[in-house]
């Protein structure tokens, strides 16, 4: 992980219109988008996805399918490296392979980018920046970690804990996916009811009127 207070990293977005952002990550999966952009649809809520290039090569009517549902596409890359212990040649190549790809079939550039692992170091922020990205971590207090499968319950009380500008991380692909998806369609209403606002990750930056290259 890289420094917390790294002035180039999105932790969260402060905010007075208790706007939320759901990210997903990993996808597109056959099985598991699909899924998602029904339950995103139930209940008229826009996320940001950040996808692999390599996914995006096997589905690309899936990326296709997620634009056309009006949710934001971010790059996590082609391959899903440790970016951390790769060159910058081969940094430079994840990120832009998979912006390529991206561009190739919707004909948009995405502008946020996530790192697998959520590993970064200077070098990595450094090709971000030069390629205009705005680069995204999470919320970590929240602890959601769908990838070690705590429960439909655990994973609802969690995320019933976020705050006024929280990035929430969860995942599409990458493994077993139905907690994520039962645990998404349980706690949308519940956060509706709170008033939450749950927008795409870029709307966020742009409605607070910030500098997404500085400090969050």
């Amino acid at each position: 992980m890289g420094n917390e207070e790294d002035e180039k990293v999105i932790q969260s977005v402060p905010n007075e219109q208790r706007m939320i952002s759901f990210t997903f990550d990993d996808g597109p999966h056959p099985e598991y988008t699909p899924e998602l952009l029904k339950i995103l649809q139930k209940f008229n809520v826009k996320c940001t996805f950040f996808v692999l290039g390599e996914c995006v090569e096997r589905f690309p009517h899936l990326l296709k399918s997620i634009h056309e549902h009006g949710h934001e596409i971010g790059n996590h890359t082609y391959y899903h490296l440790d970016l951390t212990q790769q060159s910058s040649s081969v940094i430079e190549n994840e990120i832009i392979s998979s912006e390529v790809l991206i561009n190739s079939i919707l004909g948009v550039t995405p502008t946020l980018l996530r790192s697998p692992y959520g590993l970064y170091n200077d070098a990595v922020l450094d090709i971000a920046t030069k390629h205009n990205y705005t680069f995204c971590h999470w919320s970590e207090y929240l602890g959601l970690e769908d990838w070690t499968l705590p429960g439909v319950e655990r994973m609802v009380e969690m995320m019933l804990n976020v705050k006024m500008g929280d990035i929430l991380l969860l995942h599409d692909a990458g493994g077993d996916r139905k907690e994520t998806m039962d645990a998404v369609e349980q706690v949308i209403p519940k956060l509706m009811d709170l008033n939450f606002n749950i927008v795409p990750l870029g709307e966020m930056l742009k409605s607070c009127s910030l500098n997404v290259k500085g400090v969050i």
